[in-house]
């Protein structure tokens, strides 16, 4: 299936995925499902929650548009200088064929887990305005280039987590200052030059 870390960081969460043999996994922002997708053909028997927002103003769109969320530019030209060179977009029309290099479309990513048993695919935006009600042993990130933006996310996911359980966030932006974060209260790992692995 196809995702953006195809060829680089996806080797990261089928690493951490192995070593840490979770039950349940959440990935929080999962644009098309691919992490999600390979994963649970890598772990048969553990369950996954895919969670996606379906509020246009947090959708990644591939056309240059102010619309939806690190959208602007196209790639290799002009994206939104907050990814701080991290073009999402190139990455896309690398690795997804051409029917994926439009606006965001709900169809492809249902398509995704049609003969998945292993997956619940959950729309809404994290944080939710509610309480998880069902523990987790894995949650995986790798939504936001903006620490304040991770540090929401991780404030709210600390709270459900099962005992010795993980959060994996990507902070390819600001991996140092996140980990500082996180090292205050948990015991932190970094993995690679764009991940934060903590220890609930």
């Amino acid at each position: 299936m196809y995702s953006m870390h195809n060829g680089g960081s996806i080797e990261v969460f089928k690493q951490i995925a192995q070593r840490v043999n979770p039950k349940t996994v959440v990935e929080v922002g999962t644009y098309y499902g691919g992490i999600t997708k390979q994963l649970s053909e890598l772990l048969p028997y553990s369950h996954f929650f895919a969670v996606q927002a379906y509020n246009d103003s947090k959708l990644n769109h591939m056309p240059d548009t102010a619309r939806g969320e690190y959208s602007q530019g196209n790639a290799e030209e002009n994206i939104d200088p907050k990814l701080k060179n991290k073009d999402w977009k190139r990455s896309v029309k690398k690795y997804f064929p051409e029917e994926y290099h439009d606006y965001y479309d709900f169809n492809l990513l249902a398509a995704t887990f049609q003969d998945s048993d292993n997956v619940t695919l959950i729309l809404d935006t994290s944080p939710f305005k509610y309480d998880w009600k069902i523990g987790f042993d894995l949650v995986i990130f790798d939504i936001s280039p903006e620490i304040q933006e991770n540090i929401r996310q991780f404030d709210y996911w600390k709270k459900y987590g099962n005992k010795d359980s993980y959060i994996l966030m990507g902070a390819y932006t600001h991996q140092k200052e996140f980990f500082e974060y996180a090292a205050v209260e948990y015991s932190v790992e970094l993995i690679g030059k764009d991940y934060v692995l903590v220890r609930l």
